[in-house]
């Protein structure tokens, strides 16, 4: 079983309920898959909390919104601990300390061998013949199933 990150857009109103009952967080998750208000990171999520904080599991609010931002809904279990919400102040901070990482910056960030070295809960392999150019690759398993260039 792997760790993945579904992202949704979660009403105000729908929010608050689930804080103050985090029982329903399950009938809420189910009224929003299939919705076409997420967003499946699969397992990319662990990279890209990489390159947006530096770390494997911390960083510095709001960048760390991938591992451990937002209020916990309760204990209830989700798969892998409790889902986890930004109310609209944190979003706005979010969206304003994303906006501030240019194409280059984020370029800059992004370094595959310290992706490797981090050992996150993404599988990738490193390609580090230079002649190749081929950078990451991501798979299952041995299999390659694309890579960026």
């Amino acid at each position: 079983m792997s760790m993945i990150c579904e992202l949704f857009i979660v009403p105000a109103a729908s929010a608050r309920q689930v804080l103050g009952d985090p029982a329903k967080v399950h009938e809420l998750y189910e009224s929003l898959m299939g919705s076409g208000v997420g967003l499946s990171l699969e397992k990319s999520w662990h990279g890209l909390h990489f390159v947006l904080t530096g770390t494997a599991w911390e960083g510095v609010s709001p960048l760390n919104f991938l591992a451990t931002g937002g209020a916990t809904v309760g204990d209830e279990d989700v798969g892998y601990g409790p889902a986890r919400i930004l109310d609209p102040d944190g979003v706005a901070e979010l969206d304003k300390a994303l906006g501030a990482i240019s194409d280059a910056e984020f370029a800059r960030r992004f370094i595959p061998a310290a992706l490797f070295d981090a050992s996150l809960t993404l599988r990738v392999g490193i390609d580090t013949n230079p002649k190749r150019k081929r950078g990451v690759k991501q798979g299952r398993g041995d299999e390659a199933a694309g890579e960026f260039r």
